[in-house]
């Protein structure tokens, strides 16, 4: 497999060896599973790696959303990992994310991540794969046309209970909140409500974070979901006066929020 990477990369490969090659790998998914979706992974980790697989004739995205629904309840397997590390690659475009969608990526990543919770074993494959399936939603998340796949896939949980430092390296930890902060921008306030009543405790806990980007990522978060009036007084209520530091520019809340004129109170 390393001497086919080295062939595939090529810069003498014309565009239909390439191609050619690609296809043969996908479709040795099927019988090699680890092996061809270590060499796609492995070749798909350069910018114009991915570029080939997402121009390749064949679906490479589907052909590896395929091998990670394949896995089932063993996604400790090598050719999980690898089809997921390789799908954080593909998506890193915008070419790559409307394949994700197309290939329902969202929903295969949180039913895998949640088998991934209930297995046993070593926890090195579980960090391996947590870390390629934050990076998946996050690179998702920054898009508009993506955000409802990944709401709709019921990522927006799964996303807070990533951001637990105490089950999660570092490097899953930031994926999961950069997610979060970049799903909750836009105009969709509903979007930004669900994702503060699901993901508001564990973002305020790391604002306390060492890590510079993620706690970062909390706090952009935090305040990119508080457009929305009620996770705004939510917040209020829980940090008191820390909350203004999240709250600077924005607008002030519409008078259905800032007052509530008891229905005795009316005379007519």
């Amino acid at each position: 497999m390393p001497k086919l990477v080295e062939v595939l990369s090529s810069p003498e490969l014309d565009h239909d060896c390439r191609s050619d090659g690609i296809a043969a790998v996908v479709s040795a998914l099927d019988s090699t599973a680890d092996e061809g979706a270590t060499c796609l992974q492995v070749f798909s980790s350069s910018i114009d790696g991915a570029a080939a697989l997402l121009a390749c004739s064949v679906n490479v995205t589907a052909a590896l959303v395929h091998t990670l629904q394949q896995s089932g309840s063993h996604p400790s397997c090598p050719a999980a990992i690898a089809a997921m590390q390789c799908l954080a690659n593909l998506s890193r475009t915008h070419k790559g994310v409307q394949a994700a969608l197309q290939a329902e990526l969202p929903l295969s990543i949180t039913e895998t991540v949640k088998q991934v919770q209930v297995c046993k074993g070593e926890d090195l494959w579980r960090q391996q794969l947590c870390t390629a399936a934050a990076a998946c939603l996050q690179h998702m998340c920054q898009h508009t046309d993506a955000r409802p796949a990944v709401q709709a896939a019921g990522a927006i949980p799964l996303l807070a209970q990533l951001c637990d430092l105490d089950r999660w390296s570092m490097e899953v930890v930031r994926y999961a909140s950069a997610a979060l902060a970049s799903i909750a921008v836009g105009p969709d306030v509903k979007l930004q409500w669900e994702t503060f009543e699901a993901a508001g405790t564990a973002l305020m806990a790391l604002l306390k974070c060492s890590d510079s980007a993620a706690a970062g990522n909390a706090k952009l978060a935090i305040r990119n979901t508080c457009d929305h009036p009620k996770a705004r007084i939510a917040l209020q209520k829980v940090m008191k006066e820390d909350a203004a530091e999240y709250l600077q520019g924005l607008p002030d809340l519409p008078p259905d929020f800032r007052y509530h004129v008891p229905k005795a109170a009316v005379t007519y």
